[in-house]
């Protein structure tokens, strides 16, 4: 039997303020496995993208354990995560988060430099023509439109060909044009890599490119 990509065991998460507690996920228990796209659909303010947070390890479990590739990242440093994390993941975020002052191949690169990559400039050029953006490899973000920025955030994420790709409302800043080019991109991308993909998302027509589609409302899955 196939070990999970993904497996997440009552997994809750909380914060306090004034007010006291405030429950954003509840017993959330879900297991992705290896080459599988999913998208986790619902309502602003369910708890998708904290669940994807947890997940790519940027946020702390309050109870339950996730494993990713059978490693169990609730027991993990801040440095091991972010090892971990360099490795086996790819994320994408809904506002890019490019380094302004850092060209489109300098972007790409970044993670290829912290992962101690001979050449990151030949690879990052590679990733740079598979996302059709070759012409724009010595522009800076704000040089940029922002399907372009997205195209390149995806390079980065894919750059050290990664197990697991995570993407947070990767469409959700950019016009239908630019999103549907972003959307096919991710599927390509994932297929060429052989990856794990895991989608928060509102768009319809993204969510229905995935293998199935999880529904989270007020911090459970339904």
């Amino acid at each position: 039997m196939k070990t999970p990509a993904i497996n997440i065991k009552n997994v809750h998460l909380s914060y306090n303020n004034n007010a006291g507690d405030i429950n954003i996920l509840r017993g959330i228990n879900l297991e992705i496995m290896p080459g599988e796209a999913v998208a986790m659909v619902g309502p602003s303010g369910s708890g998708k993208s904290s669940l994807l947070m947890l997940i790519a390890g940027l946020e702390q479990v309050t109870q339950g354990k996730i494993e990713i590739f059978n490693e169990n990242i609730t027991d993990m440093s801040e440095d091991e995560l972010a090892i971990f994390r360099g490795k086996s993941m790819g994320i994408i975020f809904q506002s890019f988060h490019l380094i302004p002052t850092m060209t489109s191949i300098e972007n790409i690169a970044t993670p290829l430099n912290i992962l101690g990559y001979i050449d990151p400039s030949k690879k990052a050029a590679e990733i740079l023509d598979l996302v059709g953006l070759s012409n724009r490899r010595d522009n800076y973000p704000s040089q940029l439109s922002g399907g372009e920025q997205q195209r390149i955030a995806l390079a980065r994420a894919v750059a050290t060909n990664p197990k697991m790709l995570l993407a947070d409302e990767p469409t959700g800043n950019l016009d239908s044009a630019a999103g549907q080019l972003v959307s096919d991109l991710i599927f390509n991308l994932k297929d060429n890599f052989g990856a794990t993909l895991l989608i928060v998302t509102h768009s319809t027509s993204l969510a229905q490119k995935c293998d199935r589609q999880i529904f989270i409302k007020d911090g459970i899955i339904e």
